[in-house]
């Protein structure tokens, strides 16, 4: 662990927090196809059919959350926290690799089976970064706790949206795109990992200072929507 946390310090669940807040800010990167799916299509040649497999793929990578749900209870959020961020950089890294030629070729295959891997992944880090941050909170707050989280989940996509129209599009070749989410999502899933798994005893109802954090926390989100989706 990188310092030692007091379990019965209420500032123990608030780090907590915020490294779930900081998954939910990459975990929704599996509703970001859209932004790159022309660049994708005529980079790699691909018709409308075999764009829609890739994103189907990504789909199927969701429905299966099942399986991340069964490995969060038996090796709990660590394990899972940090698996997920392992499947989706090698997810992203193959689809990169393919887009830049290193391997496949142009067989859109490849790519809709590393966009499932990549997509399974982030279900793995989703659940665990909600499972790692609700048993720090009472039972009563847990919507709101819930609400705050799903909000930078949702957020997700337009910050990497913003990223990619920004610093990459007409700028840089697609692959880097790729490779900067593979480092990125990778990084970020595997340090918030060492915050989300450490003990807490600290439970009881927020107080007032609490609740002013989170919705100071709340109102930047809300904020953030805002500008994205003036942009």
């Amino acid at each position: 662990m990188f310092f030692r946390l007091d379990p019965y310090s209420p500032d123990h669940r608030w780090r907590a927090f915020m490294a779930s807040v900081s998954i939910m800010c990459t975990c929704g990167a599996v509703y970001l196809f859209s932004a790159y799916s022309a660049e994708l299509a005529q980079r790699m040649k691909y018709s409308d059919t075999q764009l829609n497999n890739i994103s189907t793929a990504g789909n199927v990578g969701l429905w299966m959350g099942a399986l991340g749900g069964m490995f969060l209870d038996s090796f709990g959020v660590h394990k899972t926290c940090r698996g997920g961020a392992t499947l989706s950089f090698l997810g992203l890294l193959c689809i990169a690799a393919s887009v830049d030629g290193t391997v496949s070729g142009k067989n859109h295959w490849f790519i809709a089976v590393a966009n499932m891997v990549f997509c399974q992944g982030q279900g793995w880090s989703y659940l665990a970064g909600m499972k790692g941050t609700l048993k720090n909170f009472d039972n009563v707050e847990r919507g709101r706790v819930i609400g705050t989280l799903v909000l930078f989940f949702a957020l997700s996509a337009g910050i990497l949206s913003q990223c990619y129209k920004a610093l990459f599009q007409g700028r840089l070749p697609l692959e880097y795109f790729f490779y900067f989410m593979a480092v990125t999502i990778f990084t970020v899933q595997f340090l918030a990992a060492e915050y989300i798994n450490a003990p807490c005893h600290y439970r009881p109802l927020m107080g007032a200072t609490e609740l002013r954090r989170l919705r100071w926390i709340q109102g930047f989100g809300v904020a953030l929507a805002v500008w994205i989706l003036f942009m």
